[in-house]
C-alpha cells in the first residue's frame, strides 16, 4: 500500500501556538515535525517504510484520516510554549 509519508496528531485543545519544525524519531525512522496550531503534521524522511502500528494510521489513499490524540496539559509543547510566553514578558 502507497503512504505519502504523513502521520497526524491532534491536540485535546484548540488553543495552541505554534513552534519551529524539529527533527524527531518515532519508532526508528525520521520526521520532520511541523506544528500547526492544534495540528501537528510528521513528516516522513526516511528511506524506511512505515511499521506497525504508524502503517496502520499514515496518510494513504481509500483510508479515512487518522489523528492520533494527544494531551495538551502536561505536554512537554505546553512547557515550551509556557516558557516563550514568559520570556517575551520580561
Amino acid at each position: 500500500m502507497h503512504h505519502f509519508g504523513v502521520v497526524l496528531q491532534a491536540f485535546d485543545d484548540e488553543n495552541v501556538g505554534m513552534l519551529n519544525p524539529q527533527p524527531e524519531r518515532l519508532l526508528g525512522l525520521r520526521f520532520i515535525r511541523f506544528y500547526l496550531s492544534h495540528i501537528t503534521i510528521f513528516f516522513k524522511v526516511d528511506s524506511q517504510p512505515f511499521a506497525d502500528p504508524l502503517d496502520h494510521i499514515a496518510l494513504c489513499p481509500g483510508r479515512p484520516l487518522a489523528l492520533l490524540q494527544k494531551s495538551f496539559v502536561g505536554s512537554k509543547e505546553r512547557r515550551v510554549m509556557q516558557k516563550l510566553v514568559l520570556s517575551q514578558r520580561q
